[in-house]
């Protein structure tokens, strides 16, 4: 009986060696080890460095993340990189909207870079994007309430009101809807923006030409009256806005005179509507007045603009019978 229990003994406390030989390594594969070689606990892990092993939420669907914790404040600079060494990737509005990836970690130089960027996903994907959570601090995007994909942001550095940086915190990819084909992110403002060369180079490009091209280039269903918003807005970009140049016009007036000295401009407004303006530079006075007979002549064209009207030109006539 003795020599059993010894045996039994010896068996038990090797089997108990063994196992926490294995438990310790194991351990300090999972949490790493420090340079002098001594194993480190999982509580001294920034939890910022952790991310999940499966890669998988609570309902078994695959979600990227990117863990943050307060102690570790900013996790990358718009120009710099995280304690880890990693360059995290900077989302460019202008260049990189024809092929728009949404990855976890990217930097956005605003907030709204990051929806606009959200928005062109939808588009060149043929899908509705929304923002159910859109603060000063944190932005959600959605597709709908029975998709799984949806992209959590938040600011770099929320402490720091100079920085405007957003950041990617967790996304998940994968769609479980169906396309749509009559998308509300394709506005009649983005529209005109993205066709003002059509309208460049053909003034005669008709709003029918403009939805089978939507229809072509998006797959989207638009209705001829957004079409017709997104050809005035094209065309406001690209004579300008008209009421806005009406806004400078004492501004445009003052430079004439201030370059032009002697140079003589009247306005006139009715109850702060401006309904006629004169304007006679000095140049011409001397000019008229040295070499052109004592005639005037007056000439007038149709304005074709937005708020139309009429331009009046005085002509005098020089010696050589020129204008």
């Amino acid at each position: 009986m003795g020599s059993r229990r010894e045996a039994t003994s010896v068996i038990t406390s090797t089997l108990a060696g063994l196992i926490d030989d294995n438990f310790n390594e194991n351990e300090e594969n999972v949490f790493g080890s420090d340079v002098s070689g001594s194993e480190v606990s999982g509580s001294d892990i920034d939890a910022s460095k952790r991310v999940t092993l499966d890669g998988l939420n609570m309902d078994g669907i695959g979600v990227d993340e990117l863990c943050d914790s307060d102690d570790f404040g900013r996790l990358d600079s718009a120009h710099g990189s995280d304690l880890d060494g990693q360059n995290w990737p900077e989302f460019n509005l202008e260049n990189d909207m024809s092929n728009t990836r949404l990855e976890v970690g990217m930097l956005f130089k605003s907030k709204h870079s990051l929806k606009e960027a959200a928005k062109q996903y939808g588009r060149l994907n043929i899908y509705f994007i929304k923002f159910p959570k859109n603060d000063l601090r944190r932005l959600k995007a959605v597709c709908n309430e029975k998709c799984s994909w949806f992209i959590w942001a938040s600011r770099l550095n929320p402490n720091d009101p100079t920085d405007q940086t957003w950041q990617i915190r967790s996304s998940n990819p994968n769609h479980t809807c169906s396309k749509v084909y009559k998308n509300r992110n394709v506005t009649s403002a983005w529209i005109g923006e993205q066709y003002k060369e059509k309208f460049i180079a053909d003034s005669d490009y008709s709003l029918k030409s403009l939805q089978q091209d939507v229809k072509r280039d998006f797959c989207c269903l638009v209705s001829l009256t957004k079409c017709r918003r997104a050809k005035l807005r094209a065309l406001e970009l690209i004579e300008g806005a008209h009421k806005a140049q009406y806004e400078k016009i004492y501004e445009y007036l003052l430079e004439v005179r201030t370059q032009n000295e002697g140079t003589t401009t009247i306005c006139y407004l009715d109850n702060r509507l401006f309904q006629r303006m004169y304007v006679y530079l000095q140049a011409c006075k001397d000019g008229y007045r040295a070499g052109c007979r004592r005639i005037v002549g007056l000439d007038g064209c149709f304005l074709k603009g937005y708020y139309g009207g009429y331009l009046l030109a005085a002509i005098g006539i020089d010696t050589n019978n020129g204008i």
